[in-house]
């Protein structure tokens, strides 16, 4: 009896340690091999014209979508990530020396985010992650709210902000 409860402590022992292993390198919130920038580069008072407009174009309607409450639900949408070059946002494409950056700034946190605020996140930056040329994931982010949306992630991202990826993702972009 005492073998048998060694065996399967040694084994519990292995599993752990190797489910420790793969973290580092799973904890990261998308794989990719491409990172499109699309940055919504109109004041929020020009939202609100828009928003407070009887009729809207298509065009309106996407980017008043994009920038308050529209929710990456599925990123097999093509449709919802084709309206953001439609909507004439400003787009870069992330250069691939930076991705070992960008994979630092997207990933796991223990660090609990305490930032709170009351303001209503206006997201004028979108994160299009694309592996294969495929969609692997959506970031959403307010930078003045420090507040986020996540789509096509199976990580924990409630804590991001909490070791300064704003500022990161900022200062290594340059915005």
């Amino acid at each position: 009896m005492k073998k048998a409860y060694k065996i399967v402590l040694i084994v519990a022992i292995l599993v752990c340690s190797c489910k420790e292993k793969n973290k580092s390198t799973s904890d990261y919130f998308f794989d990719f091999d491409e990172v499109v920038h699309y940055k919504i580069d109109i004041g929020e008072t020009d939202l609100m014209k828009i928003k407070n407009q009887k009729t809207k174009t298509v065009k309106d309607s996407m980017l008043l979508r994009n920038a308050w409450n529209y929710i990456f639900t599925s990123i097999s949408d093509k449709r919802a990530v084709a309206y953001l070059d439609s909507i004439s946002l400003e787009k870069t494409v992330i250069p691939r020396a930076l991705y070992p950056q960008i994979n630092d700034i997207f990933k796991e946190s223990d660090l609990v985010n305490e930032s709170g605020t009351t303001c209503e996140p206006v997201y004028r930056n979108i994160y299009v992650f694309r592996k294969n040329g495929k969609v692997s994931g959506v970031a959403k982010l307010c930078y003045s709210c420090e507040k986020s949306v996540f789509s096509g992630t199976m990580a924990n991202t409630q804590n991001f902000g909490s070791r300064g990826e704003y500022y990161k993702l900022k200062k290594l972009l340059k915005n």
